[in-house]
């Protein structure tokens, strides 16, 4: 079994994060909001090279740092960032083959001051500097760090000629380059709209009509990559309008996608190269895998069929047993390499398993830890819960501060995506476990979160800052970022019974509304979001002493719903208020859709009956 090199492609065209670099100009950034630039720059061998001979070492990278491009600016020379991955094969073959050519060894030295980043862990840089095509991608910039021209892989004369074009570029016209970059002002911003159900038709229109004639599954050209997110909306589809040809289809996406699963030792590539799902890059991203992981859960509480959970064993067997950490948590990604991935157990025994990045990264595991509890409710496996536990106590061990949540060690701190993600989590670790400390944690992220807005509501990727380096000095805001953050806050709303969270929520939906619907067959975080903001969940409130909660809250847990919330409030003897509503010191289970209440549910036995007819008979 052969295969074609990995190549770095990425899952978004370029327009969505190119419209949202131009959205907002720097006057409009908040006072007294600055972003908090990344600590000490790595040392050079931190960064991502090939793990195979090259000479790429020889090219004098620097890290990104506001140091770098004031010695760009006082030299006059032009910067080269090179934009890389630890997982990304192409971008391997870059450092043995470009990068080690002694002609751009010697004029990248000479005639540019070269940034290397690793956009894992700077994905805020990613997004402003990333090509169409994606990784790897060198972006030849001004001394200031604004792009002139991209180059994804090439072989040396190529990358030569174009890294002299550049250069040649800037000292030649150097002051019209800086005359209009000095003169350009983004466009206003689009008007606010309602957040309305009909968007979401709209969005679930846009995803159908990529959907391949083959029937295999959602196409981006000849690609194609796992769609957690489109299985998620499908499924909440199917269960508000109880049409199966939704859930039918978010299985049929799903079994086209086992064919990116490593039948060996499990888990998911990240795309196939071929719309037969031939072809895949072998790369195991934990992005990928937590958002399958989620998928699948979701499929199988819905559909209840055993193929689902056991697809979902398997991805959690992989990341326990690949990418699990030590202190908690997992690691980032696991290395492509065709050959290893080509070969049967007994023929990988002999052979070094793939590089593992450890990096540990704040969003992807509260992002993993959310899946791990989903799965764990479904399951009954206390281990999946006592990870995800793991993970997230790791994540506001070690990444948080006063000044927030870090994306990751000497990374960018109270990343919007990051936020939102592990806000989920906090609100998921309260529903497993019943500890309030979670709901708290949920707070300060939501303070956070809305510490990002802007005067219409939409949230910035991260705390703008105009005295930032290069283009992190212009703010962006990303439909699908402010989706997850708004049903972040729809869902703390509900769980802590403060309406200001919601409010928050439909700003940022309304706010990047016109996005959402112009990338519609991209939004599909954005069509789960209002679906949550404009359907009431079933809420499902626990009372009682702290030592009879358990089997309430296991069954409230594990409670088949598609937009579920869930509140535990501990007694200690007296009535308990909360939200307005005063509640007896009793064990019960209140559960609530929209205006209707049922009875309390005393027994947690007869908890999953009389929900679910309490739910059948206020559809």
């Amino acid at each position: 079994m052969k295969s074609t090199p990995a190549r770095g492609l990425r899952r978004l065209p370029g327009p969505i994060v190119a419209a949202g670099m131009v959205l907002l100009a720097t006057a409009a950034i908040p006072p007294g909001l600055r972003a908090e630039e990344p600590a000490v720059p790595p040392a050079k061998d931190e960064f991502p090279f090939s793990h195979r001979p090259h000479r790429a070492r020889e090219i004098a990278w620097r890290a990104w740092s506001p140091a770098v491009f004031e010695e760009a600016v006082r030299a006059g020379k032009p910067v080269a960032v090179s934009l890389t991955a630890t997982w990304c094969q192409k971008c391997h073959e870059m450092d043995e083959k470009a990068f080690s050519d002694p002609r751009v060894i010697e004029l990248l030295n000479r005639r540019f001051i070269c940034i290397r980043v690793d956009t894992d862990r700077y994905p805020e840089i990613k997004d402003r500097y990333l090509s169409g095509k994606g990784w790897p991608t060198t972006a030849f910039c001004t001394p200031g760090g604004d792009p002139m021209s991209k180059v994804w892989y090439v072989e040396a004369d190529e990358f030569l000629t174009q890294a002299n074009a550049a250069a040649d570029h800037w000292e030649k016209n150097r002051e019209s380059i800086l005359r209009k970059i000095a003169e350009y002002r983004p466009p206003p911003l689009p008007e606010r709209t309602a957040a309305a159900l009909e968007d979401v038709e709209a969005i679930l229109a846009g995803i159908d009509a990529t959907w391949a004639k083959d029937d295999s599954a959602w196409a981006a050209g000849d690609f194609r990559f796992p769609s957690p997110q489109n299985i998620e909306l499908y499924a909440w589809k199917a269960a508000a309008s109880g049409q199966k040809i939704w859930l039918d289809r978010a299985g049929r996406a799903a079994r086209c996608t086992q064919a990116l699963e490593d039948p060996v030792e499990f888990g998911y590539y990240r795309v196939a190269m071929k719309p037969d799902w031939s072809d895949p890059h072998f790369e195991k991203l934990l992005e990928t895998n937590a958002g399958m992981l989620a998928a699948l859960v979701t499929l199988w509480r819905q559909t209840g069929d055993e193929e689902w959970g056991k697809a979902a064993s398997r991805t959690v067997e992989f990341l326990q047993a690949t990418l699990r950490q030590a202190a908690g948590g997992w690691g980032a990604s696991q290395d492509a390499d065709a050959e290893y991935f080509a070969l049967d157990r007994a023929g990988r025994s002999k052979r070094a398993v793939p590089h593992i990045d450890g990096a540990f990264y704040s969003g992807l595991n509260a992002q993993t830890a959310s899946a791990f509890f989903a799965y764990a409710a479904v399951s009954g496996d206390a281990a999946a819960r006592e990870a995800a536990v793991s993970a997230l106590d790791r994540t506001f061990r070690e990444l948080w501060s006063e000044a927030g949540l870090a994306h990751g060690g000497g990374a960018g701190v109270n990343l919007l995506r990051d936020l939102a993600l592990a806000g989920d989590a906090c609100l998921d670790a309260h529903q497993a476990t019943g500890e309030w400390r979670w709901v708290d944690r949920a707070v300060a992220v939501g303070a956070r979160i809305r510490a990002l807005a802007d005067a219409d509501g939409g949230l910035f990727d991260r705390p703008p800052d105009p005295a930032a380096p290069g283009r992190l000095r212009i703010p962006i805001r990303k439909s699908a970022d402010n989706a997850r953050a708004a049903g972040f806050l729809v869902r703390l709303s509900h769980v802590q019974g403060d309406e200001a969270w919601k409010t928050a929520g439909e700003k940022a939906l309304q706010a990047l509304g016109a996005e959402a619907r112009q990338y519609a067959a991209y939004s599909a975080e954005f069509g789960i979001a209002l679906t949550k903001l404009r359907r009431y969940p079933l809420h499902i409130v626990i009372v009682g002493p702290k030592d009879e909660l358990a089997a309430m809250i296991v069954e409230a847990d594990r409670f088949a719903h598609p937009w579920k919330t869930v509140t535990v409030l501990e007694s200690r003897g007296e009535p308990v208020s909360h939200a307005g509503l005063d509640y007896p010191p009793t064990l019960a289970a209140y559960a609530c859709v929209a205006d209707a209440c049922g009875p309390p549910v005393t027994k947690a036995p007869a908890f999953a009956g009389e929900i679910q007819e309490f739910v059948e008979r206020n559809r």
